[in-house]
């Protein structure tokens, strides 16, 4: 029987055990459902565990993924720190500086709101809709952090703003001080613009043909879930606040060790999308 479950875990890991119980009244008809449950984390080390978020992959996509790793397979580190990374990314406001609070434990049942979860100071307040800041940015990991650039508040990034107001005044002169050889942006369709392309070519800036649905394989996103976690400790309850304490957290407290480990990760990226056969990393 534990072979049984074993092997049907393994092939449907969605799988309840009732749906095995059904699947399988032979082995386990008589058997109890809290029972099998018990079995399959005490004997087989199967605990019921969130699936990680993932975007979905098509075949295409996947071949995608596998070309690029094989063209770039034998890049070395010092390679990938002089590429010159970059992300839009959405911050929002926040009205609690921390998510986390302290409180005694709280019984229902003795009729005391001591410890009372609903109480308005153990609660973190959220809006339908909070206001948001887009932010482009760029670094390598030669030479740290490059540019930032903030949207206006509910402006989405156009191509012509994106061309002439970040690529044109902030891009080449970055890329020139930093070294960078390479320029990433992923495949967005303001990024791919004829005019957006048109431009990189004209001005001879080198630039990845990015594999789409591939954030894992792009280092600027642990900067912003770094850069996120990190505005915890800041007071961002209005944008002029939430924009003040990004550009303090990205020019005072992001170091430059920080975005070299972050480029330095670049052949394990590879090297996993090989080993996955085109298949998501786990960063």
């Amino acid at each position: 029987g534990i072979r049984i479950m074993s092997r049907s875990f393994l092939r449907s890991p969605r799988k309840s055990c009732n749906k095995l119980k059904e699947e399988h009244p032979e082995a386990f008809g008589k058997v109890k459902v809290r029972t099998l449950r018990d079995y399959a984390v005490k004997r087989l080390n199967f605990r019921s565990r969130s699936a990680r978020k993932k975007p979905l992959l098509t075949a295409t996509h996947i071949q995608k993924r596998l070309d690029f790793a094989r063209q770039y397979k034998n890049w070395s580190k010092e390679q990938w720190r002089k590429i010159m990374w970059s992300d839009e990314s959405n911050f929002e406001i926040n009205y609690e500086t921390r998510k986390k609070v302290r409180r005694p434990p709280y019984s229902k049942a003795s009729g005391s709101i001591v410890g009372d979860p609903y109480q308005l100071k153990y609660l973190q307040k959220t809006v339908k809709h909070p206001a948001k800041l887009m932010v482009w940015a760029a670094f390598t990991g030669e030479a740290g952090r490059g540019s930032i650039y903030f949207l206006k508040h509910n402006k989405t990034l156009k191509a012509a703003e994106y061309l002439e107001m970040i690529l044109k005044e902030k891009l080449q002169d970055t890329m020139d001080i930093h070294g960078a050889t390479h320029f990433v942006q992923d495949g967005a369709s303001v990024h791919t613009a004829k005019i957006v392309t048109n431009w990189l070519n004209a001005n001879n800036i080198q630039y990845f043909n990015w594999p789409p649905q591939s954030p894992d394989l792009n280092p600027i996103e642990n900067m912003w879930y770094h850069m996120k976690r990190s505005l915890e400790n800041y007071d961002t309850r209005n944008l002029t606040k939430l924009e003040a304490a990004i550009k303090e957290l990205w020019c005072r407290d992001m170091s430059l060790s920080v975005f070299m480990d972050y480029a330095n990760t670049m052949p394990d990226r590879i090297k996993e999308v090989l080993q996955r056969k085109g298949g998501h990393t786990h960063y």
